[in-house]
């Protein structure tokens, strides 16, 4: 059965709601020399070295996605091109755990994966987790490929203890669709939380 962008519904909106939250709490700042032309916010003035930045609408094709699929040698669940395709990002935090999202900027998709990977994340790709988040500085989500699942639609896992390859796992939901419920109830907690304080 073919899966259609309706069924990630809950990934628009929590995408949405997110940075609508973020924008509004004027977190969304990096470098500027960092942030693409594209993506700066003309409204708001960072300071001398750092700019606003917009979660623009994406331009990642099929063949990025494709091209993706190769580096990290497993296809890729259709939730999670889903969110590649909807929205272009620096920063994603989702939860309040403190996983950050693969930066997924205009033309650098597969550079990003590629570079993320190559300085910390080569032996759990090795082992079939397919990494796009990490975990502060100890830990990274994967997918778990050596799953056998219908439609790619892996179970998500956490690897920790950086210094031995990531040898510690642990699960954390049955695949992509079911983290975003998560998250997305953890962002009404928070955002409600915000609301009450001010």
């Amino acid at each position: 059965m073919s899966t259609t962008s309706q069924d990630f519904s809950l990934i628009k909106s929590f995408v949405d709601k997110y940075f609508d939250f973020m924008d509004g709490l004027g977190e969304n700042v990096d470098s500027t020399e960092y942030i693409p032309a594209i993506m700066i916010d003309p409204n708001r003035k960072g300071d001398e070295y750092s700019s606003y930045w917009l979660a623009i609408a994406s331009t990642v094709t099929d063949a990025e996605i494709g091209e993706l699929e190769a580096l990290l040698q497993h296809p890729l669940p259709d939730s999670f091109k889903f969110l590649l395709k909807y929205r272009h990002f620096i920063d994603l935090y989702p939860g309040e755990e403190g996983f950050k999202f693969f930066g997924n900027m205009p033309q650098r998709l597969v550079q990003t994966y590629k570079k993320n990977i190559d300085i910390r994340y080569k032996k759990a790709l090795e082992r079939n987790y397919l990494p796009f988040a990490h975990f502060m500085d100890i830990g990274v989500l994967c997918f778990d490929a050596n799953a056998k699942v219908a439609n790619n639609d892996y179970p998500i896992v956490l690897l920790k203890n950086r210094k031995e390859g990531y040898n510690e796992q642990e699960f954390y939901a049955n695949n992509f669709l079911e983290m975003f419920k998560a998250f997305d109830a953890e962002l009404d907690d928070l955002i409600k939380a915000n609301l009450n304080d001010n």
